[in-house]
């Protein structure tokens, strides 16, 4: 086998020059460790490269889900309120004037759904028994927190 390289288990011995234009020879194994290991040092700073790009679109992405499930917080929020305006139940005291034109004496709950604003300002209907009992009623201002100037309808 004349010609050819020696191949040794050990590796392929190269003759290379060095600065100074010296030859000088070593084995292919060596090199192919330097370039290995100069390889890896290039890799783990493109893994590290590409981490850090990662860690900024798993950061954007993190912020941008945040924000729509804050949105929807807002949104069910809303809503819950909304719901609980309209569910929402009130202990009226003394009387309350009814659609149909009845009182209801002493303490009930009405539930908010149920309360309108009075048509035509007839808070002195009459109640069961014909009487006119509250048709002074009928001259107080019109506010949204007093029980009087509301009329209900029964829950039961």
């Amino acid at each position: 086998m004349r010609g050819q390289p020696t191949i040794k288990p050990r590796g392929i011995l190269l003759t290379i020059r060095d600065d100074r234009g010296r030859r000088r020879t070593r084995k292919k194994e060596e090199d192919e460790v330097e370039k290995e290991e100069g390889k890896e040092e290039e890799e783990k700073e493109e893994e590290e490269v590409e981490e850090e790009e990662g860690k900024e679109e798993e950061e954007e992405e993190e912020e941008e889900e945040e924000e729509e499930e804050e949105e929807e917080e807002e949104e069910e929020e809303q809503e819950e309120q909304e719901q609980y305006r309209k569910n929402k139940t009130y202990k009226v005291n003394r009387a309350s004037s009814y659609i149909d034109g009845s009182f209801l004496y002493g303490t009930s709950i009405v539930r908010t759904e149920f309360l309108r604003e009075p048509q035509s300002g007839k808070l002195g209907c009459e109640d069961r028994f014909g009487n006119f009992p509250f048709k002074n009623d009928v001259n107080l201002p019109y506010h949204p927190f007093t029980y009087h100037h509301y009329k209900a309808e029964e829950l039961w």
